[in-house]
This record gives C-alpha cells, sequence and structure tokens, in this order.
C-alpha cells in the first residue's frame, strides 16, 4: 500500500439536519451514556450514507437497525443496509482515538465496517477507512485498509454507473479529471467540497448540494 492510499479520508460537514435527528434518537433513551452512543453513533450512518450517496450506491436506512427505534434503545448499533449487499457497520470515534470498539451485537450479519472520525468542534465528519472484520471486537485505527478497499466490495455498479467508480478510484491514485476545481473556487453558503486529501495538501472537488439528499 503506497503512502498516498495510507492517507487517504472522506471528509463532509455535518449538516444542521444530521444534528437534530442525532438529538432527537439521543432523547428516546434513558441513561446519559446511551444517549450519547446513540447520537454519534446517527451522525456516523448519516456521513456514510453521504459517502455512499456519492458513490451512486443505493441504500435503505430504513431497512437498518440503526433506525429501529425498539434496536437503537436495546443494543449499540450503527449499521447502515447498503442495497444487493447487506448491512454496513458505521462506527463513530472521536479525534485522538487509536482503536474503535466494535460492541457485540454488531459482529454479526455485518459486510463490513467504516470507521467515521466525528468532530463536533469542527462540524465534520471523516471517514478513516474499512475493514471487513472485526472477529477481536477492536480495530486499531492505523492498520485498517483505505476506503478504495471498501468500494472494491461495494456491489457492482450499473453500466452507465461505473465509469463514476472507475474516476473515484483514479482520484484516490492522484489523477484529477477536467471538471475539478479549488475548493476555494467552489465554497459557498450552501454548497461544500465533495472530497478532500488534506494529508497531502492536494484538495479538488465539485459541487454537492447537502440539501437535496433525500
Amino acid at each position: 500500500m503506497n503512502n498516498l492510499t495510507e492517507k487517504l479520508a472522506f471528509s463532509v460537514p455535518i449538516t444542521r439536519d444530521w444534528y437534530q435527528l442525532a438529538e432527537t434518537f439521543s432523547q428516546e433513551q434513558h441513561e446519559p451514556d446511551k444517549a450519547q452512543d446513540v447520537y454519534l453513533n446517527t451522525l456516523a450512518v448519516y456521513a456514510v450514507n453521504f459517502y455512499l450517496q456519492c458513490m451512486e450506491v443505493e441504500t435503505d436506512l430504513a431497512a437498518s437497525d440503526s433506525s429501529n427505534p425498539a434496536l437503537r434503545s436495546l443494543m449499540n448499533v450503527s449499521d447502515l443496509m447498503v442495497k444487493g449487499w447487506g448491512k454496513l457497520e458505521c462506527r463513530p470515534v472521536l479525534p485522538g482515538d487509536l482503536v474503535c470498539d466494535i460492541p457485540p451485537e454488531s459482529r454479526q450479519e455485518r459486510v463490513g465496517y467504516v470507521v467515521v472520525e466525528i468532530n463536533q468542534p469542527n462540524n465534520q465528519a471523516k471517514l478513516l477507512g474499512f475493514a471487513k472484520t472485526a472477529l477481536g471486537g477492536s480495530l486499531e485505527i492505523s492498520k485498517i485498509d483505505s476506503l478504495e478497499e471498501l468500494i472494491k466490495q461495494l456491489p457492482e455498479p450499473l453500466p452507465e454507473l461505473e465509469s463514476n467508480v472507475v474516476n473515484l478510484l483514479e482520484w484516490f491514485k492522484g489523477n484529477f479529471e477536467v471538471g475539478w476545481q479549488s475548493v476555494s473556487d467552489l465554497l459557498s453558503p450552501k454548497l461544500r467540497p465533495a472530497f478532500r486529501n488534506t494529508e497531502d495538501q492536494q484538495e479538488r472537488g465539485k459541487l454537492i448540494d447537502l440539501f437535496d439528499l433525500g
């Protein structure tokens, strides 16, 4: 694995709607610790859902355990149902965490795990990487695979979408096509960059309306 791949991450601003939904779900809980778990889990799930929408991969939030009030209260789950694949666990961590713990209830019937760093002071969620299994009950963040591995595991794209996935893989390798602009040229009050790679001091983006995600 080369240095570029090791540093890949996907960052997205946490929207006001996500915060409100996370707060609503957390208020259903009676214990403060449980409420905090649900709050962070919700933000992680919606960050991964946004990423997959950018990839034009179909998801089903309603079919996810994390969207079921009873299961959400009884178990520590943060899964996202990916159509044609299965339940992808979206585990939140905080800045500075070195290990991502996986609850026992989230170690079965999962197609993989995405570790998501929730940085509330910066209103940002960052997808740090992917792991196919978590048999030991925890993931060492520095050793998980890059997001490129997640792309390889996703369901086969439809023919008209295949070029989008190939193009994103090229982006991961540092090859930018015409049409990608610097972030400073794209920023506006309602629009944000889709992709960032701050570790290599390279930033490219395309306009995505965060308020039109369905």
